[in-house]
């Protein structure tokens, strides 16, 4: 089946299949205008201007909805304004029965193509950044090293305010129960940054400061832990911490 079929078959089984009992939704609110906004100094990694974020309404979650069917997860962000970013990234953490999972969700520029892939959770350790090289650190970020794959028939929707994430419970191991946390990113007119962080209207400056929501279970379950080793390159995912205290993804 080819990856554009698979992604069309995924998303008539969201419309057509009745959700079966035990598998209602949640959703969990978030404060509107807590998004945390820097002007980034060309070039520059830790020069970090705090800016006003009225310009960020399409990053600041104000909804977290999770739907957990048999066939498939559905995460729903609900956000201040509609997508107006040049650049968009999404996390989302997982905990399920068995494991802790992350979830890249990326759009590197506007109306572009958005890539998933996901891993197990690592654990991030402090770094230093010493930009001018006299030794003395300019500003302090984290680093982790973790194995990413794809996840297979993985499908994003934006849709106005909204934007949805639809991920084959076979991705996540076909677990009976998932927790979800979400932290969003965006680059607007190039040069701001703007973060938010669904479930708290405080900056998350350390990356190992997980927030879940509630236990969604399917009304199906499988006790089974179907999903396989990781396999594929090691990818270094590194996390910025600026001066003005935003946590930024740099790659």
């Amino acid at each position: 089946m080819s990856r554009a079929l698979g992604v069309l078959v995924l998303a008539l089984l969201v419309l057509v299949l009745p959700a079966p009992a035990g598998a209602a939704p949640w959703s969990g609110d978030d404060v509107a205008g807590d998004v945390q906004a820097a002007r980034m100094e060309a070039g520059r990694l830790c020069a970090a201007t705090p800016v006003e974020a009225e310009a960020a309404t399409s990053v600041d979650i104000t909804r977290m909805t999770v739907q957990h069917r048999p066939h498939v997860v559905m995460v729903r962000l609900r956000h201040v304004g509609a997508d107006a970013t040049d650049g968009r990234y999404l996390t989302l953490h997982v905990l399920t029965p068995r494991r802790e999972l992350l979830v890249d969700v990326s759009r590197l520029r506007p109306h572009g193509r958005w890539h998933v892939f996901l891993g197990d959770e690592p654990d991030w350790s402090p770094m230093d950044f010493d930009e001018d090289g006299d030794g003395t650190p300019d500003c302090h970020g984290w680093s982790a090293v973790m194995a990413e794959r794809t996840c297979p028939q993985s499908a994003v929707t934006v849709a106005g305010p909204l934007l949805t994430v639809a991920l084959p419970r076979t991705c996540l191991g076909s677990p009976t129960w998932v927790r979800f946390g979400a932290a969003e990113s965006g680059l607007i007119d190039e040069v701001v940054v703007a973060v938010d962080t669904w479930g708290t209207s405080d900056l998350v400056v350390d990356p190992n400061t997980l927030i879940y929501g509630a236990r969604v279970r399917t009304g199906r379950g499988d006790t089974r832990d179907t999903s396989r080793t990781l396999r594929g390159p090691v990818v270094r995912r590194t996390l910025l911490q600026s001066p003005a205290g935003l946590v930024l993804p740099t790659s």
